[in-house]
């Protein structure tokens, strides 16, 4: 007798990392407003001192460095705050070329900034994705914004939507000629935290991967170091979104 228990082992595995990211997203909740009041106080006597002293030259600088990190720290209480919040998706019907079209706008500051080349192939006749709008504009902007980072100036970013056969689903494609992320980080680039820049939180690619799940949707993201990554955001469309509800 045998058993494919894959599925099985699957839904075992979403589940214990389900509950791992709730007690992560509790802990943090917790220490991030705990932090969030002293963070105002601190900024807000550096701004008064600042009036009051009238600092110049190199003491000029280091308030303006002192206040800076204070804006670094609230934004990753802010981070924190949002990976934490239980948020339930508002979903209605959409065009999913028109929301791929709209987050583009959110980041023509950075694409413009960095000489990026857009390039689109947007496919006709797709069914309306069931989506809360706002949420996965996120999702988009947030993977945008990290190919652009791993890209040299004048790099090229290409999108692209379609419908996969037989799986009640809309895909958007993400693909840019960037870095690539190495083979070891591949694994971890979901978990709270990770991340191998300079600064930011290591909560972005954490909330899409929620974010996804709560769409019962899926992500799939393939890279070789060196040549670029590819990421897959698949989204269930209105007739399977729909039953879902029921």
């Amino acid at each position: 007798m045998q058993r494919d228990i894959t599925e099985f082992k699957n839904l075992e595995q979403k589940f214990y990392e389900s509950q791992k990211l709730a007690a992560v997203g509790q802990l943090s909740a917790g220490i991030a407003h705990e932090v969030r009041n002293p963070l105002s106080s601190i900024k807000m006597s550096l701004q008064i001192l600042e009036k009051r002293l009238n600092p110049t030259g190199n003491d000029q600088k280091r308030f303006k460095i002192a206040q800076k990190e204070v804006e670094h720290l609230e934004k990753l209480v802010s981070d924190i705050l949002i990976f934490a919040r239980p948020v339930e998706p508002d979903r209605k019907p959409v065009n999913i070329n028109v929301l791929v079209e709209h987050s583009l706008h959110m980041a023509e500051k950075e694409i413009m900034d960095k000489g990026i080349k857009i390039e689109t192939r947007l496919s006709e006749g797709l069914p309306e994705a069931f989506i809360d709008q706002a949420m996965i504009d996120q999702v988009l902007l947030n993977i945008y914004l990290n190919a652009i980072d791993a890209m040299e100036r004048g790099g090229r970013l290409f999108l692209s939507t379609s419908r996969p056969k037989g799986n009640g689903s809309v895909s958007v494609t993400i693909e840019d000629n960037g870095c690539g992320i190495a083979p070891e980080d591949i694994a971890h680039i979901f978990n709270p935290f990770f991340t191998k820049k300079k600064y930011g939180t290591g909560l972005d690619l954490t909330q899409v991967k929620k974010i996804i799940d709560q769409h019962n949707g899926t992500i799939e993201i393939s890279s070789q170091q060196g040549n670029g990554t590819r990421v897959v955001v698949n989204l269930p469309t209105v007739e399977k979104g729909s039953r879902a509800e029921i």
